[in-house]
This record gives structure tokens, C-alpha cells and sequence, in this order.
């Protein structure tokens, strides 16, 4: 695999502390990794840590050089954004999100992003209080920032750190760079439409007993996230108790009547390049 160079930003929230796995994930899997740290994020996760796993120098402040910085040249921000095959931005506060969508460039983290390349990705993982999350700033940045080409992920539901269960989850380094490896792979299906099921189908005896099988649903998920990966637009129609994929496309049915009844509604939204049955649909339900 080509080595790319990724640009990883991390603010100042307390999910910075899962980036930390993220760096691995990506070194494990032959990426040079770079990172621009905020002066609050400084306070969730050390320089050193981060330093560490990255195996390279940790940046903070744009006038931040060393005698070989200086004698190269070195221009923080410029040199940085040049380096980029891909940038993330994770986690992304509140604060990070509305300096960008409104072109403020007030430290390194913002200067940088503000001298990327247009061409290439630019992917934000917001993580934040739900209240701070559906404020109107918040939410009309966000839009900003995804009509100027900015891929803007979903937050998690689950317990934040004031202890509420509601959306503002930074979602998990596993799913980060699944989700993220789309933008370091080669694009073979971009483009393509695909409709994908998985996972056993479930037909009512009584209100307590049901017919149904053991299938799991991950070989349907993994087909989905794989051609997810190499570029497709991919749709996913699960049996209830299938595994979940990180594709918010996934749709959970019941019986096998519930599936075709979803297969046939996307069908009249769209026209599909291809069509992988994958489930594992029941033989039999019982007659009323």
C-alpha cells in the first residue's frame, strides 16, 4: 500500500483521549501521521503520548520552531497543510467548527486548515454537549461548513461526560477509521449505486414465538462496508437482530414481507448498479 500522509487535528474536548487509538490504527496500517494539537486539547492528552504513537514532532504553536525548522524554512501552517494527503479533525469542538466555517485563522490548528489544498478530503468529527450540538451557531456552521465541501460526520448517541444519554458522542476509533479509510482507498466503485441485505428475518408465531435462524448478518454488513470503502453509495436492509454497520444507510426490518416491502421502496427511489442478497430469509411463517 502507497504510504499516505494524514494531517490529524485534535481540540481541545475531553473525547480527545480516544485519538490516541486512532493514531494506531492508522500507523498500524502503514500511514504517516501527523498532528496538530490545540493549547486546550493539551489539557485532555500529552504531548508526549501523542508525540509517541505518531512517531513524530507534535505541533501547537504556529511560532513554534527548532534551529532546523528555522534553517529549511519552515513555515508551520504552510508546510503542514502541504504534507496532507487527508485531513481529520477530530474531536471538533464547538468553538474549532465556528472559527472554520467563518474563515477565522487565529492559532496553528485553523491557520492550516485554512491553507489545505482544495482537492483534498477534509473530514470533521464534531463531539460536544447536546445542548452546544443543536444550538442554531452550531448547527448552521455545520451546514456552512458542508456546502464548502467539508465532510461533516454524525455524532453518537450515548452518555456524554455531564452524564446525559443524547447525541454528542465522538463515535469510537474503530469506527473513525473505518469510516475515514473510504478517503485512502482506491475510488473502483465510485459512483456506483448498491443495495445490500443481511442478517435473518424474523416471522411471528404468537406474540412470544417467532421463527427465525442463527444468521448474524456480517457477511452482508462487511460486503456493504467494503464497497462502501471503494467508493459506492451503498444502501443496507437488515434483519432486526443483524449486527450494526457504521453505514447510517443501514435499515432494520422484521419478516421477510418487511424486507421486501423496503427493498421495493428504495428500488422506486433509485436505480441500482448492483444488488447483493446476502440475508438469510426464513422458509416459513405461520398462518394466521
Amino acid at each position: 500500500m502507497e504510504k499516505k500522509n494524514i494531517l490529524l487535528g485534535i481540540s481541545g474536548g475531553i473525547a480527545a483521549y480516544k485519538i490516541t487509538y486512532l493514531i494506531r490504527h492508522y500507523k498500524k496500517n502503514n500511514y504517516n501521521v501527523k498532528v496538530i494539537m490545540t493549547e486546550n486539547a493539551l489539557n485532555f492528552i500529552s504531548k508526549v503520548t501523542v508525540e509517541t504513537l505518531s512517531e513524530n514532532k507534535v505541533y501547537v504553536d504556529s511560532f513554534e520552531m527548532d534551529f532546523n525548522d528555522k534553517k529549511d524554512g519552515f513555515i508551520p501552517h504552510i508546510k503542514l497543510a502541504d504534507f496532507a494527503d487527508l485531513f481529520i479533525l477530530a474531536p471538533a469542538t464547538a468553538n474549532v467548527l465556528g472559527k472554520i466555517a467563518n474563515g477565522i485563522a487565529d492559532d496553528l490548528l485553523t491557520s492550516t486548515v485554512i491553507a489545505l489544498k482544495k482537492n483534498i478530503p477534509k473530514l470533521i468529527f464534531p463531539a460536544m454537549n447536546v445542548k452546544m450540538l443543536e444550538n442554531s451557531f452550531t448547527q448552521k456552521n455545520i451546514s456552512n461548513l458542508i456546502k464548502e465541501g467539508y465532510k461533516v460526520f454524525q455524532t453518537d448517541k450515548g452518555e456524554l461526560a455531564c452524564g446525559v444519554i443524547a447525541k454528542g458522542r465522538l463515535p469510537e476509533p474503530e469506527t473513525i477509521y473505518s469510516l475515514t479509510k473510504r478517503f485512502l482507498t482506491s475510488q473502483k466503485l465510485k459512483g456506483k449505486k448498491i443495495l445490500i441485505t443481511s442478517g435473518a428475518t424474523l416471522e411471528k408465531i404468537d406474540p412470544v414465538r417467532y421463527i427465525s435462524n442463527h444468521s448474524s448478518g456480517k457477511m452482508g454488513v462487511s460486503i456493504a462496508e467494503k464497497c462502501y470503502e471503494y467508493g459506492a453509495e451503498v444502501d443496507i436492509v437488515s434483519g432486526k437482530y443483524s449486527v450494526d454497520s457504521y453505514l447510517d444507510s443501514q435499515i432494520f426490518v422484521s419478516s421477510t414481507e418487511d424486507m421486501w416491502e423496503k427493498i421495493k421502496k428504495l428500488f422506486g427511489k433509485k436505480k441500482y448498479d448492483y444488488v447483493v442478497m446476502a440475508a438469510a430469509v426464513s422458509d416459513y411463517y405461520a398462518k394466521d
